[in-house]
């Protein structure tokens, strides 16, 4: 015999919120990407009447740095690379402001 389980709001006991592909940085800039990302935070936690346990990101993060196609292609592999780092460090350090 199979029991039915219903929905009972009154009985919640784990909230999450789940985004995807927040890509930081992306085609607004740093300062449109972290606005964005704020506001998304907010209306995550306003749909929850702030009572999110924990969030969950799926897909990318930053996107600023993901290819040559989005710097100079005259640098080098190693100039890439140390550019890309110093990119990433400026975009989660965008996403610890926004959950402090």
């Amino acid at each position: 015999m199979e029991q039915t389980v219903k929905f009972n709001p009154d009985e919640i006991v784990l909230t999450l919120s789940v985004m995807s592909d927040i890509h930081i940085s992306g085609s607004w800039g740093i300062v449109q990407s972290e606005q964005n990302f704020k506001n998304a935070l907010h209306f995550a936690n306003k749909v929850a009447s702030n009572k999110i346990d924990a969030f969950l990101f799926t897909g990318d993060f930053t996107d600023a740095m993901n290819s040559k196609a989005n710097v100079s292609t005259t640098l080098s592999p190693e100039e890439f690379e140390r550019k890309k780092a110093e990119q990433n460090k400026i975009e989660f350090e965008i996403l610890r402001r926004c959950f402090s």
